[in-house]
Formats: structure tokens, C-alpha cells, sequence
């Protein structure tokens, strides 16, 4: 396995980090939604980006 920057999780980061301000003055539901959309989106891209890998590996 190959450590290295995923930019995929650096964005996710960055946008996590940028909404902290407005998260702290909104309603915590619609904090915790926002929250919930941007790593279920991350999550997505992850699962379709290595979605061949245990073929390649030979575990599948």
C-alpha cells in the first residue's frame, strides 16, 4: 500500500475546516447534516475510485 496525499480527503478536509465558523452559528442538525453529506461524498468517490483494487490484489 502506497502512503501519499489523497485529494479526495485533502478537499474534504479543507471544506470541513472551512465550514467549522458557520457550523458554530447554525442550528447543530443542520451542522451535523452538512457534515454528514461532504463525508458521504467522500466515502462514494473512495468506494468507486477503488473499487478494482481487490481484483488487482487477488482477493475477489
Amino acid at each position: 500500500m502506497r502512503l501519499g496525499v489523497h485529494v479526495g480527503r485533502l478537499v474534504a478536509t479543507a471544506v470541513l475546516l472551512g465550514w467549522l465558523p458557520a457550523a458554530a452559528v447554525l442550528p447543530s442538525l443542520v451542522a451535523l447534516a452538512v457534515v454528514v453529506g461532504i463525508l458521504a461524498a467522500l466515502i462514494a468517490g473512495e468506494t468507486v475510485r477503488y473499487a478494482d483494487l481487490p481484483r488487482a490484489v487477488g482477493h475477489g
